[in-house]
């Protein structure tokens, strides 16, 4: 076999995977293993996730699959050692292949191939680079879910919340409009929920808002909702605490 063989690998590895795939090994390759292998000046250490977060890689199971992957393709060794054995041992107890939970063991280590790794590195960044010039439409599509959508001609009208071309949603009670007109005022980013519910608790924002948001006629629906920072991950989710957002995707 060439001893350059493993970049024909890597490249049709990478020729078949789709930009956002791409894009989330990335992520993880560059953003997290090699700045820690950068950082630690080794090739062994431990699985450093506090930069798989920084990187959005949060998904536990995005995590085991794409480490699965890289292990797998002999880019990396991810493995625990016997308790008390040498560093130095050749045969790990077990691998992520074994078990792919090992990976939040703290006795799992994980281990670059210099060569494979860094070439991999190498031609992620240049396909995202390319990727960056022209992004593809399934990219663009989740980046506009991404984005905090707001639009100038959104009003109110005493008791009328005005969506535009969209919809209204109109209010009876004083302390209701007070509620939604919180969220208004936001244009579409987060409000905590400690500052939604004033005199009230957090049980009667919940609710409150669930009602409002089944008032709603059928086509405001369609691009309009409420939700808490359970079900979305758009820019500036409060930490450690509920927080709630108009969300809304106008018309393709």
């Amino acid at each position: 076999m060439n001893q350059e063989d493993y970049k024909i690998e890597i490249d049709a590895w990478l020729s078949q995977l789709r930009e956002l795939e791409t894009r989330k090994i990335r992520q993880i390759v560059v953003c997290a293993l090699q700045a820690e292998n950068q950082l630690i000046g080794q090739d062994t250490f431990k699985i450093p996730f506090h930069l798989f977060e920084s990187a959005r890689i949060t998904n536990r199971e995005k995590q085991k699959s794409i480490l699965f992957n890289l292990h797998s393709r002999r880019i990396i060794d991810v493995s625990r050692k016997p308790n008390g054995s040498n560093e130095q041992q050749l045969s790990p107890i077990e691998t992520i292949t074994d078990n792919p939970e090992i990976i939040y063991r703290p006795d799992t280590k994980l281990t670059i191939f210099p060569e494979r790794f860094e070439y991999l590195a190498k031609r992620l960044d240049e396909i995202v680079k390319a990727y960056e010039a022209t992004p593809s439409q399934e990219y663009k599509s989740k980046l506009k879910k991404q984005q905090i959508e707001w639009q100038k001609n959104f009003h109110w009208e005493n008791y009328t919340f005005v969506f535009g071309e969209y919809g209204s949603v109109e209010f009876t009670s004083p302390v209701r409009r007070a509620l939604f007109k919180k969220l208004t005022d936001a244009k579409g980013h987060w409000v905590a929920v400690r500052t939604l519910k004033g005199n009230k608790n957090d049980d009667y924002v919940r609710s409150t808002l669930s009602q409002i948001e089944e008032r709603m006629s059928a086509e405001l629906k369609k691009y309009m909702n409420i939700p808490s920072t359970k079900e979305d991950n758009a820019p500036g989710k409060p930490e450690l605490q509920g927080a709630y957002r108009i969300k809304f995707s106008s018309k393709p």
